[in-house]
């Protein structure tokens, strides 16, 4: 059973264009699942659209977008998060990633609450 102790909250700074951004969860172990609760976005210096879903390799860019928003100071999705309804899951050998599709990021900060089953 998966209770708020299990919830993990990692903080990276957005820094590749196309490329993508490795989070520095490492691949979802054999056998689980990788629950996203809670997605924070914060860009300090410009507007930016910034996408966040799994992938094959670490920072290959996303090839499954499960979130994309345009951001223009901060962005947090849900309001309330919940452990019963997560944004999305990724399975077993895949990697959380990220991407911005402006090249100047600087600034810009992304915010994940995951747990894995």
């Amino acid at each position: 059973m998966i209770n708020i102790h299990d919830l993990e909250t990692v903080r990276v700074s957005l820094t590749g264009s196309t490329v993508g951004t490795d989070v520095g969860l490492g691949a979802v172990p054999g056998g689980r699942k990788r629950f996203i609760t809670y997605i924070k976005v914060h860009c300090k210096s410009n507007s930016n659209i910034v996408q966040v879903g799994s992938g094959p390799v670490a920072a290959s860019g996303v090839s499954k977008v499960k979130f994309e928003q345009k951001v223009d100071e901060t962005y947090e999705y849900p309001e309330r998060p919940s452990m019963d309804s997560p944004l999305f899951a990724v399975a077993s050998g895949g990697y959380v990633g990220a991407v911005t599709l402006v090249s100047n990021v600087s600034g810009t900060e992304l915010t994940l609450q995951y747990f894995d089953k």
